[in-house]
C-alpha cells in the first residue's frame, strides 16, 4: 500500500512529540512493507526536499504560503495565531 502521512513538523526538525510519533508510525508501516511519504513544512525554500528518500521514506519539505511556520508559532501574537489557523480551514 501507498501512504502518504501529513506532519507540520517532522524529523530532524523537532518541536514535541507529535513529529516523533509520526516518524515512528511511518518507520512502522514502512517495516510493514509499505510504501511511506511525508509530506511537511519547510522552513526556507533552501529546506525544501521533493520525494527525497530519507532513512526508507519518501519526503516532501515543502515552504507552504503561510504567515508563519510551526517553528516561528510560539513567539506570535494572539491574532496572527488565529489567522494561521484560519489557514488551515480555507
Amino acid at each position: 500500500m501507498r501512504i502518504l502521512a501529513l506532519s507540520s513538523v517532522f524529523p530532524p526538525s523537532i518541536i514535541g512529540g507529535a513529529e516523533i510519533s509520526a516518524f515512528n508510525l511511518a518507520k512502522w508501516l514502512r517495516g510493514r512493507g509499505h510504501e511511506v511519504g511525508v509530506l511537511t513544512v519547510a522552513r526556507s525554500a533552501a529546506e525544501e526536499l521533493r520525494g527525497d528518500l530519507h532513512e526508507d521514506l519518501y519526503t516532501w519539505r515543502l515552504q507552504l504560503p503561510r504567515t508563519h511556520t510551526q517553528h516561528e508559532h510560539k513567539q506570535k501574537l494572539p491574532a496572527v495565531k488565529l489567522l494561521w489557523h484560519l489557514q488551515d480551514h480555507f
